[in-house]
């Protein structure tokens, strides 16, 4: 009989290096949280008066635009005769570009006054374009013997309060409304 050898054995192999874990790094600090002061205690800058009756005059336009189409879709000549736009009844009731062209104008009006109120420029030129258009209409209405003087009114009431001066500094960042001199140039 053969010697019995044993099973061999594979060769021992040493343990894999395991590192130790490292520390775990400290927790970044927070930022710091901002310092909010009460609404009360930030200055706020008032809106001129004028811009505030600006966008009054638009909203009045809108409704009396809005007004004159539904009296006019309505047939109701009794709205068309008391605001004095006596042409616009049958163009109102029978023509959809007319419709849609009141109703485009009420929209443009009430957006101007919201981009008024918000401090757009965009606002502000807005309400200069359709009041410069009114205008022209008006002049036209007035000279073909359709003078609508509440209209008109309104119209030169807009165009005051489109040109007072803290209106416009308050859409024209170059404006300058200090009550200092400005002083250029010279030696002193």
């Amino acid at each position: 009989m053969a010697p019995m050898t044993e099973p061999r054995q594979p060769p021992e192999t040493p343990e894999p290096y395991e590192a130790p874990e490292p520390a775990p790094a400290p927790a970044p600090e927070p930022a710091p949280e901002p310092v909010l002061e009460p609404d009360d205690a930030l200055p706020r800058r008032r809106r001129p008066f004028g811009l505030l009756v600006l966008a009054g005059l638009l909203a009045i336009k809108a409704v009396i635009i809005l007004i004159v189409f539904a009296g006019g879709m309505a047939g109701t000549s009794a709205v068309i005769e008391a605001l004095r736009v006596p042409p616009l009844l049958p163009a109102v009731h029978e023509s959809a570009a007319a419709s849609t062209t009141y109703l485009l104008v009420a929209g443009l009006l009430i957006l101007s006054a919201f981009g008024l109120l918000t401090g757009k420029r965009a606002g502000w030129l807005m309400a200069m374009v359709l009041t410069g258009a009114f205008i022209a209409i008006d002049i036209i209405t007035f000279l073909a013997g359709y003078a609508n003087h509440l209209w008109m009114l309104l119209n030169i009431i807009t165009v005051f309060y489109l040109n007072q001066a803290d209106v416009r500094a308050e859409f024209d960042p170059d404006e300058d409304l200090d009550d200092e001199p400005i002083i250029s140039g010279g030696a002193a």
